[in-house]
């Protein structure tokens, strides 16, 4: 049981990491578009 909530998290984690850098990476493109 406690082996698939870990392994289910450790790949949940990547995915996670994914869409937020993509989120920050695109926050800060916005942000450098809007001051130049």
């Amino acid at each position: 049981m406690t082996t698939t909530i870990v392994s289910g998290i450790f790949l949940f984690l990547p995915i996670v990491f994914g869409i937020v850098g993509v989120a920050l990476f695109s926050a800060k493109k916005n942000v450098e578009s809007k001051n130049n």
